[in-house]
């Protein structure tokens, strides 16, 4: 089923391709036999050891655009000068193209006239699409337009993120947020709208709405947050009446301090989720964040606070279950004490996908991962990389016993020549480069650019029912006493 010792050509491995069939989702297609992959050992080296001789992957980024400096000078502010740069690459290409097509002109021009003439024909020219003798490596900065040739949008847009942003590396199990974040490229909306991959982001979703934000873990976590905002308004004005409280979610500043002060669960997204189809194939959301989590955060409360005043010789008693929060003492002679009783109902949660977009080696990984073998035109796996994500995908687990590795020979990672033609042609389309986040470490080394960053969502708001098994949660009371003040003085 799987290509087991399917192939009569000790030479030639099977691999799998994503097929796409007229009507249906698509499904990996394994090529074996006379199909199947044959290792290329291009001068009997192997491609890592080509690589490092300074083959083409190590291409730099193309340079941003400028304006000439006769025209930047002009500029007063940065609009103006975006939007005359778009006036002035406009410009440029309208150039390109009219002298493409003058050219075009003066040759048929000149062949009617020689034609006219008797005068013998010009030797044809030379087919630009012979093969040369030896295959071009693979240039990392082809995947992004690779992935737009199967279908993906918003992973293209970010792995060319990557590549324009200045080196910087994100540390390994990291948990703040003092990185680089996007914030626009990936939504809510986008991430539930893949097919078959909807029905487990939204059992997801349910799961973490309905049983995770009401585990005690979560609850205390929650409760802990809801007291360190209470303590920091004491003395202040705004819990002196009932009000709505909503944490602002605009822009990145605000996310920020939502995730750190109002964060209290979290559940993991594993690859196999944001695959389509029971085949683990991988989607735009797949290459966009692999494995990611999804949180829980404070979306929206309504505070209820009732106020009165303790005179002398007595002291604030709170209800039971409410945490005491101030002087809850005796009130000193001549002295008085505004107490409030305050009821912390949350109506609202807040959920939202967050993931690193990285390519960094993981702790106590011994081999760097593979991403599969890939040209211009998209990409192959391997048979070992396509049964781990499905021993994966049926079992339910990350570990494989198949290791996911790639095509090899003799222990070594080859490009490979694939379909029945003669690879001694090298035709570019049809040979395929092995690629590992290793390749994007070494490019960052390099060209000292390439920025890890933070993906995350816009948080979107959902009503919490809460079921009456677990009707004391969410509804957090509280009793705040301020300082004694003399009497009279309110």
């Amino acid at each position: 089923m799987f290509g087991f010792n399917k192939t009569k050509d000790p030479e030639r491995f099977p691999y799998y391709k994503i097929h796409e069939p007229f009507i249906g989702n698509p499904k990996w297609k394994c090529y074996w036999g006379s199909q199947g992959a044959m290792p290329l050992n291009i001068e009997a080296q192997p491609l890592k050891e080509k690589r490092v001789g300074g083959g083409s992957i190590y291409k730099a980024p193309p340079s941003p655009p400028k304006l000439p400096d006769y025209l930047a000078k002009e500029c007063t502010s940065q609009k103006e000068y975006d939007s005359k740069l778009k006036e002035y690459l406009a410009l440029q290409e309208y150039k390109k193209e009219r002298a493409a097509k003058e050219e075009a002109a003066k040759k048929v021009a000149a062949e009617k006239k020689a034609k006219k003439e008797g005068a013998p024909p010009p030797p044809p020219p030379i087919a630009k699409d012979i093969p040369e003798p030896h295959p071009k490596p693979i240039d990392l900065l082809d995947i992004p337009n690779a992935m737009r040739k199967q279908g993906m949008k918003i992973a293209p847009l970010l792995m060319e993120r990557w590549f324009k942003g200045s080196a910087y590396t994100i540390p390994d199990n990291t948990k703040t947020l003092d990185h680089p974040i996007e914030y626009e490229l990936v939504t809510w909306d986008w991430v539930m709208k893949f097919g078959t991959v909807i029905h487990s982001m939204k059992g997801l979703k349910k799961r973490l709405l309905e049983e995770d934000i009401f585990t005690r873990p979560a609850q205390n976590e929650l409760r802990k947050n809801v007291e360190k905002y209470l303590q920091s308004l004491m003395g202040t004005s705004i819990l002196e009446v009932s009000s709505i409280f909503t944490p602002p979610v605009k822009t990145i500043e605000d996310f920020k301090n939502l995730h750190k002060d109002w964060q209290f669960q979290k559940a993991s997204v594993d690859s196999l989720r944001t695959q389509n189809s029971i085949y683990p194939v991988p989607t735009d959301l797949t290459m966009a964040v692999g494995n990611c989590f999804m949180f829980a955060a404070l979306g929206k409360a309504n505070i209820q606070v009732v106020r009165y005043c303790v005179y002398l010789g007595k002291a604030p008693r709170p209800n039971p279950g409410a945490k005491a929060i101030g002087n809850m003492g005796v009130v000193s002679e001549g002295k008085m004490r505004w107490v409030k009783e305050i009821t912390f109902k949350v109506t609202h949660v807040n959920l939202y996908l967050k993931d690193n977009f990285e390519f960094n080696p993981k702790q106590g990984e011994k081999k760097s991962q593979y991403l599969g073998h890939w040209n211009k035109e998209g990409f192959i796996i391997s048979e070992r990389a396509f049964i781990s994500d499905l021993e994966r995908a049926i079992y339910k687990t990350q570990v494989s016993h198949w290791g996911g590795g790639p095509i090899e020979s003799k222990g070594q990672p080859y490009a490979v020549h694939v379909g029945s033609g003669n690879p001694k042609t090298y035709q570019d389309n049809l040979v395929y480069w092995p690629i590992y986040n290793q390749d994007f470490e070494e490019w960052r080394t390099i060209h000292k650019k390439g920025e890890d960053f933070i993906i995350v969502t816009k948080p979107k708001l959902f009503e919490v029912y809460v079921p009456f098994k677990n009707r004391g949660d969410f509804t957090f009371e509280f009793v705040i006493a301020d300082e004694d003040i003399p009497m009279g003085r309110l």
